[in-house]
């Protein structure tokens, strides 16, 4: 579902002015990551990528790799529109479309990795189906990432770190490289976000995840 809220004049400008450069128009079929980026490259996918702030960060450490971003909120997309024209990436486009519509699309073995970075966490019990990492969620994926390719997961919420692992211990798709029951370092290429920030500064712990598809 696409959300507009608040938009500023400019962002308006900017989905108006830079989506036929950096956005993806869909057109319901499958859809090929190489032709949309027109190189042969790695492709990491950021499921909710809000303004752009992690997004950007990631595709200025890897230029080497194509980015991906998933929003369905216009002005955060016309936000980071804006700033990648002023950073003069190249190798980022963005996508307006739910993220499980998105995954049915894309060609299977297609992504090298995904990044979904806080998302909502539905604290209250009765509201936990509507997470967004649950397991028809992880079988999909699976079937999008390559041979032992990655997600990489980070919430402030300890109910959900505890639901996604409890998951990918069930799962014979999916290994946690840190172990069983254990949590990863903070990637490398993860910015410590404003919201982040925000967790910390309430004494909030971030736990992070990083799960890989298990070789055929």
């Amino acid at each position: 579902m696409i959300r507009e809220g608040r938009i500023t004049s400019g962002q308006l400008a900017a989905l108006e002015e830079l989506w036929p450069i950096y956005g993806v128009t869909i057109d319901r079929s499958s859809l090929s990551l190489n032709q949309i980026f027109k190189r042969n490259a790695p492709v990491y996918l950021e499921i909710g990528s809000g303004d752009g702030e992690n997004l950007l960060e990631m595709a200025k450490i890897g230029h080497d790799a194509n980015y991906l971003g998933c929003e369905v909120h216009r002005p955060g997309l016309g936000h980071t529109l804006l700033k990648l024209k002023a950073s003069g990436l190249t190798n980022v486009r963005l996508v307006e479309l739910d993220v499980i519509e998105l995954l049915s699309i894309i060609k299977p073995n297609s992504l090298d990795a995904v990044c979904v970075f806080f998302p909502d966490p539905w604290p209250k019990k009765r509201h936990h189906k509507r997470r967004l990492v649950q397991a028809p969620f992880l079988d999909l994926l699976a079937t999008r990432l390559k041979h032992s390719g990655s997600l990489y997961f980070a919430t402030d919420d300890m109910s959900y770190a505890e639901f996604v692992l409890d998951i990918v211990e069930r799962s014979p798709k999916w290994v946690n490289l840190a172990g069983q029951r254990c949590y990863a370092p903070r990637p490398h290429f993860r910015s410590i976000t404003r919201f982040e920030k925000r967790a910390e500064d309430n004494r909030r712990r971030v736990y992070n995840l990083v799960i890989s598809t298990v070789p055929h």
